[in-house]
């Protein structure tokens, strides 16, 4: 139990360092409404495709809970209901960023629509990132003229629970990466820290869906172009939660989780685009980024990387009478 309490208290301090309610209230304030602004954008780019959804037919369609209102009606009605329902709220929400209602029916709408989508034969994950940090953003606290400074804090933690959040998912990837290394390793088989381990990735995604992509070959043919790359995309997805209490980082690992989704899809077209423009608003912009930063410290609080640079740089410094 003492160890428990010890560790919610470092975690209560840390977030009372970045979570203060004050300038990073206002820009996050600022913030919140573009979220909304993508959603009604994405969903009016879905709206687009009704008429393609119509006319693909309803065949192994399985409507999954949150759609079980559509059993009585015909498959058009379905998905034009659900289009115009996402693309309705989101709009709403737009206009109403700071109102409950608002956010609920936006996330409702965005519910209907996932729920669409995995109602083909499996989950549709694209869109898991938006539908959870959707639900997250129900709990900002309502904001009047003059919010107390409570009111102004809980915005700001609710908003910095929506970036945890979208760092957790990637840690969560990459500690299964870092396990199915350490059983491959325990076999003997090629694993992730391999040097053509970037290489072997792409080569069997890319005979498995026989295409090309632009980097693919260059990758397969030189295989240690790919070993730091992958080793750093490691870095950024296992230690992006520590991230999430270290705002000096927040822009620098956004940038990071968008290059990495960006060099899969030119080099095994995995398409998985749907996160990036998350990461733009919450990281690349994130209102808890001191505004000035020296790249020695951001440097220093890179997990691992960072440990590595401080003990060699120490080393380099200490004199052998220091010893």
């Amino acid at each position: 139990m003492r160890y428990i309490s010890n560790a919610y208290a470092k975690l209560t301090t840390a977030l009372d360092a970045i979570v203060r309610g004050d300038g990073d209230y206002d820009k996050a304030k600022i913030l919140l409404p573009f979220f909304y602004y993508a959603l009604f954008f994405v969903s009016f780019m879905h709206l687009e495709g009704l008429d393609y959804a119509i006319e693909r037919g309803g065949a192994g369609f399985d409507p999954r809970w949150p759609l079980v209102w559509t059993s009585a009606f015909p498959f058009e009605t379905i998905v034009t209901t659900v289009f115009i329902f996402a693309a309705g709220t989101a709009l709403f929400a737009s206009f109403f960023p700071f109102s409950r209602l608002a956010r609920i029916t936006a996330f409702l709408g965005l519910l209907g629509y996932h729920a669409y989508t995995a109602s083909f034969g499996g989950p549709n994950h694209q869109w898991d990132h938006w539908l959870w940090i959707a639900f997250i953003l129900i709990f900002l606290p309502t904001v009047r003229t003059s919010p107390s400074s409570e009111t102004r804090q809980s915005f700001s933690l609710v908003f910095w629970t929506a970036q945890a959040y979208l760092l957790l998912t990637y840690t969560m990837a990459g500690i299964g990466k870092a396990i199915y290394a350490a059983i491959q390793f325990a076999t003997g088989q090629p694993h992730a820290f391999s040097p053509d381990a970037g290489a072997l990735f792409t080569a069997t995604q890319l005979n498995q869906m026989g295409i090309l992509t632009p980097l693919g070959p260059l990758i397969i043919e030189h295989p240690y172009l790919a070993w730091l790359p992958f080793l750093i995309m490691l870095e950024l997805q296992t230690f992006a939660i520590i991230v999430a209490f270290r705002p000096q980082l927040h822009r620098m690992w956004g940038l990071g989780l968008i290059l990495f989704h960006l060099g899969t899809f030119l080099t095994m077209r995995a398409v998985f685009v749907a996160p990036t423009l998350l990461l733009a608003i919450f990281l690349l912009s994130s209102p808890f980024a001191p505004e000035r930063t020296s790249a020695r410290d951001v440097l220093y609080s890179i997990p691992v990387f960072g440990w590595l640079g401080r003990k060699l740089t120490h080393a380099t410094r200490t004199t052998p009478d220091d010893r």
